[in-house]
């Protein structure tokens, strides 16, 4: 089962059941899985293809995680990228990708 499909599944077996809790609030399965099947649309409209690269520049939140399952609704391969990174180290990680 891919990773998406397990997200989906849960969303539709416990849609209210909270799936991340971060600064005292609470994000079902749904609401992630909604987002992500909106960020993943987004991202296809803007030529975002299968096996296309996707990096997460985001520190550790709830939008990181819908940007992952975003990406990978939308086929692509995800990076995460801290936002801390340096430049110079920056740049080698998105051209090497």
């Amino acid at each position: 089962m891919l990773l998406q499909h397990w997200l989906e599944a849960r969303a539709r077996q416990q849609p209210h059941h909270p799936m991340i809790v971060a600064d005292g609030q609470r994000y079902s399965y749904e609401h992630i899985d909604d987002r992500a099947t909106r960020l993943a649309a987004t991202l296809q409209r803007h030529g975002v293809a299968r096996g296309d690269r996707v990096a997460i520049f985001l520190e550790n939140c709830v939008e990181a995680v819908i940007g992952i399952f975003g990406a990978l609704k939308a086929g692509a391969v995800f990076m995460p990228v801290n936002p801390q990174t340096k430049a110079d180290k920056l740049t080698y990680l998105l051209n090497d990708s």
